[in-house]
């Protein structure tokens, strides 16, 4: 088994990746922007608030000169320049305004509650200003801008709450931010999600079609768009044309095999009624009527894939078939020096009620096991031990048939055996120096399908296994 490192499996997982890659960038960007909220509240301060105190000086100055000019008797004063301040400076957030000159300062307006201090410092060679207030220790930003008019220079003092929790719009900004990356994670999240779910229902119906073999199952298509929808349709288009090749390809093989089984028939009984008086012709005889019996098997076969032949099922003790086959069977693995052994005993001693009711047919059964023991004499070697086991359960009642595989002489592994074991004519023994037409086990499963049952393949070290689950009657539940 080929294991990937953990990262490979997410990069090779492209929506899980994009979901991490996504979340990396966010939890980054975040990082950062904490790291830089200093320097872009001082950004601010100097490229945004700065130009804006700017502009208003110079609207303060026009209206100046307005006044100036509208007002022969107008003079700037510092009253009227507190009003034009109060006047333009009304919806800011600061706490003083200081009008400097350069030999000192000239007032401090007060444009703020009566709780909050005034400063009666030359603001000129500071940038920030740090005071104690209600015991807490506050620091501002100054910013100053020339008013010419005056022949001098506005400091104002910015409020610390524009930088504060409440007002800091780098703060604000980053929630945002968080926020909107966040619900993209979400959202990212729950998309993936949805497109995961479709993906396991794709992959829920091929896995059911490769395991019965069913080719008119579809993916179901509704409430879908985008690539997704037409990624599921080609899917459903390639099931179509599969399902119509293989039904053709069983038809013309139906076809021939019943084409053939006429003048099969005719030419084994000429041959048998010849080798009466002719024994050289045994031999041939034996294998026309092998050939015979392949036709048989195969029409078989195919009428128990397309359920013409046995779609009433009825209500059938196993027991019967069970007994009958291992009376049967007993004798071939005594020859083979192999041993058979089953736990009926056992089983019918913990319910002596009988094994139950399930949903055959008494021939199918009985083919089918005699299958599975004729298999497992073949290619089990001598000395060994073939077990028939009863496995009851709630709702199916299943015979299970183990008997020793050894790999070393066989060419084919177990995977490969486990994939194509059910497959018409296929044979573990590729030297095929075994009798048999690997059609044996292909029966077991059409048939065992047939009866809406369930058949189970396990291979594990040097076992083979095969289980026949049929479904009791009265059980309620589909297979």
């Amino acid at each position: 088994m080929n294991r990937r490192r953990p990262f490979q499996n997410l990069w090779r997982d492209p929506f899980s990746g994009l979901l991490w890659i996504y979340g990396a960038v966010a939890t980054v960007f975040l990082l950062l922007a904490f790291l830089l909220a200093d320097w872009l509240g001082a950004w601010y301060i100097e490229d945004s608030a700065q130009l804006a105190l700017e502009a208003k000086m110079e609207r303060l100055e026009a209206q100046i000169q307005k006044q100036a000019e509208t007002l022969p008797d107008f003079k700037a004063s510092q009253k009227e320049l507190e009003k034009l301040l109060r006047k333009e400076f009304a919806t800011d957030e600061v706490y003083e305004f200081f009008l400097s000159k350069e030999d000192g300062l000239i007032s401090s307006i007060d444009l703020v509650p009566p709780e909050m201090p005034v400063f009666i410092t030359d603001p000129r060679d500071l940038e920030d200003f740090t005071f104690y207030h209600d015991g807490k220790e506050v620091t501002f930003s100054t910013l100053t801008a020339p008013l010419e008019g005056f022949e001098a220079e506005l400091t104002v003092a910015l409020d610390p709450s524009i930088l504060s929790s409440d007002h800091n719009w780098p703060a604000i900004f980053f929630t945002i931010m968080a926020v909107v990356l966040l619900v993209g994670l979400l959202l990212s999240w729950w998309l993936q999600q949805r497109i995961k779910a479709r993906l396991l229902d794709i992959n829920r119906t091929t896995a059911s079609i490769v395991a019965s073999g069913d080719l008119s199952q579809r993916v179901i298509d509704s409430e879908l768009s985008g690539p997704l929808a037409v990624t599921v349709d080609n899917i459903n288009h390639m099931l179509s044309d599969v399902e119509t090749a293989m039904q053709a390809t069983r038809q013309q093989a139906n076809n021939i095999a019943h084409d053939l089984r006429t003048p099969l028939t005719v030419a084994y009984n000429q041959l048998q009624a010849a080798a009466k008086q002719h024994p050289e012709l045994e031999h041939s005889e034996k294998l026309l009527a092998n050939l015979q019996n392949t036709f048989g098997l195969l029409l078989q076969i195919n009428r128990l894939e397309n359920s013409s032949e046995f779609s009433d099922l009825s209500e059938m003790d196993p027991y019967p078939c069970f007994v009958d086959a291992i009376e049967l069977y007993e004798p071939v693995f005594q020859a083979n020096l192999q041993s058979l052994e089953w736990n009926l005993d056992q089983h019918l001693e913990a319910r002596p009620e009988g094994l139950g009711m399930v949903k055959g047919d008494h021939a199918l059964l009985m083919q089918s096991l005699c299958n599975l023991l004729d298999n497992a004499s073949k290619y089990s070697p001598e000395g060994s031990i073939v077990r028939l086991h009863i496995k009851d359960s709630e709702d199916h009642l299943c015979i299970e048939c183990t008997n020793p595989w050894l790999q070393s002489s066989s060419s084919v592994d177990p995977e490969h055996l486990q994939e194509h074991v059910f497959e018409r004519f296929y044979r573990a023994d590729q030297s095929r120096t075994e009798e048999g037409n690997g059609l044996g086990l292909s029966f077991v499963k059409a048939a065992v399908h047939a009866m809406e049952g369930e058949v189970k393949l396990k291979v594990e070290d040097d076992v083979f296994s095969i289980s026949i689950c049929l479904l009791k009657v009265g059980s309620g539940k589909q297979t």
